[in-house]
């Protein structure tokens, strides 16, 4: 893992070896559905041991991205750190002591090592413009050391960048990262998801395979609901890059009925902030519901009725931002 400290001149970043060290079943809050947790051998290490004791109830805390080149993005930039101040003052005096005079930190998880350099580039410039002072960046193509996996877990953020779903979900099991990931998240910390990252976050990443004429590439032939099965945060599952077509629109239903599954469809530029119990819409977002054949496109003019049919079928309360 690499570190990364912002310098005060634009344009600017110090880089170094990292060496800064901070330091079954659950069921969700609505009742409704059963995460499986596996913590595996990570926790002998003692280093999950180490993290604050899990809330009875989990105080999530995520930010999907839908993806694209689009200024609104920014918005959800924002979100991601006022998400991670509320995640600051949700720790015990002794940790809030220790980061009081620490500048907000990320670390960025590419799909793969190979040509991820411009990508962490890119998100330090975008983030350090909304006041993320320190970057990291955690290739999940080896097994992370005690050291990287310290640092990840006392990140403020940790984002989960687009790619190739398949391979990025296969690549976070076989480095062991499903777990501590899971973990951090339900206990408040900030995680972040752009397209494949974001379907990751939710109970399934089967829509990286819809609609079918843009489909990821299923080399790894991943196909089960345990090959599919993503960290399983979210009773919903997320199809970015929606472009509100026809042909998608009937793809998307048609997968939401079979599977019974929920579904938040974003156009680039657009996306879902969670905070706790509660979802803030920004910009073109679409609800597909099992239990009806048309989606409702989140707008303020038909919110009471989304709020209605999305706080009765998953739970949360919705909002737009």
């Amino acid at each position: 893992m690499v570190s990364v400290q912002a310098s005060k001149r634009l344009g600017q970043v110090k880089t170094r070896s990292c060496q800064m060290v901070y330091g079954q079943t659950h069921t969700d809050p609505i009742g409704r559905w059963v995460i499986f947790l596996n913590w595996g051998p990570e926790t002998e290490s003692g280093i999950l041991k180490n993290m604050r004791p899990r809330p009875s109830s989990p105080q999530l805390r995520l930010v999907l991205y839908s993806g694209g080149q689009k200024r609104s993005n920014h918005i959800l930039h924002r979100e991601v750190v006022r998400l991670a101040f509320n995640y600051r003052e949700s720790l015990t005096p002794i940790q809030k002591r220790k980061r009081a005079s620490q500048p907000l930190s990320l670390t960025y998880i590419p799909f793969m090592a190979d040509g991820s350099a411009p990508y962490f580039q890119r998100a330090m410039r975008r983030y350090r413009a909304v006041g993320i002072e320190r970057f990291f960046i955690l290739e999940p193509d080896h097994l992370p050391s005690r050291e990287e996996l310290q640092t990840l877990l006392q990140s403020d953020v940790i984002y989960l960048a687009g790619g190739n779903t398949y391979t990025f979900l296969h690549l976070l099991r076989k480095s062991k990262l499903i777990s501590p990931l899971r973990k951090y998240a339900l206990q408040g910390g900030v995680l972040a998801g752009l397209s494949a990252g974001a379907l990751i976050l939710t109970s399934s990443i089967g829509l990286a395979g819809v609609p079918s004429y843009d489909a990821d590439e299923n080399e790894l032939k991943l196909q089960t609901p345990a090959e599919l099965e993503g960290l399983g945060l979210l009773p919903f599952e997320f199809s970015p890059h929606d472009t509100l077509a026809v042909r998608r629109t009937l793809e998307l239903t048609e997968y939401c009925s079979r599977f019974r599954t929920p579904i938040f469809a974003a156009t680039d530029g657009s996306g879902l902030v969670i905070d706790e119990k509660r979802i803030f819409s920004m910009g073109q977002v679409r609800y597909f519901s099992p239990h009806s054949k048309k989606p409702l496109l989140l707008l303020k003019k038909n919110l009471k009725k989304a709020q209605a049919v999305i706080q009765s079928e998953i739970g949360f309360h919705i909002t737009r931002l």
